[in-house]
């Protein structure tokens, strides 16, 4: 289910997901191309963990099961925690810059919650709020040099991913 409002950042519309976590974890792994890194802030402070794909091009979140395990768990309690939680995707593609010759990435920001029925709610950060957030100094809010070789995603959910059971608002 879906449900629309302004954002803070230029006024452009931004969407409310309500999905069940595999069905936002298969949409995080369609951002995969060969690895990305997934990094979670929350007031407990910042998780990193790896999502790449395995010999059979399956993306694998860590590096084994127990540690997709463990970051399945870690997430739920974090959002059981805490109001909101926020996640940046960086997917590395197999384009290159051109001036660097580094990979570039796409960059995607979430910021989630938990509904009823302990289903997650997300919304996705525009270009706009993600290139703000990503090149602003945290603890001056001064601003820094934009990174080479990035690409500011906020395209919206595939239209094939299965959305799971939903609620109403």
């Amino acid at each position: 289910m879906r449900k629309r409002k302004q954002s803070k950042f230029g006024g452009n519309d931004l969407e409310v997901r309500r999905i069940n976590f595999e069905a936002f974890f298969d949409e995080l792994k369609k951002r995969v191309y060969t690895n990305a890194i997934a990094t979670i802030a929350s007031p407990e402070g910042v998780l990193t963990f790896d999502i790449r794909r395995n010999e059979s091009g399956k993306p694998v979140f860590g590096y084994s099961l127990e540690e997709s395990a463990i970051l399945h768990a870690r997430l739920y309690r974090l959002l059981s925690n805490y109001n909101k939680i926020s996640l940046i995707l960086r997917s590395f593609t197999e384009r290159r810059h051109v001036q660097s010759g580094l990979p570039i990435k796409e960059l995607r920001a979430y910021t989630m919650w938990l509904g009823g029925n302990k289903t997650l709610l997300f919304e996705k950060a525009s270009k706009a709020a993600l290139f703000v957030v990503c090149n602003t100094d945290a603890g001056t809010g001064e601003p820094l040099t934009p990174e080479i070789a990035v690409e500011y995603c906020d395209d919206s959910l595939s239209e094939d991913v299965d959305l799971g059971q939903t609620d109403n608002f």
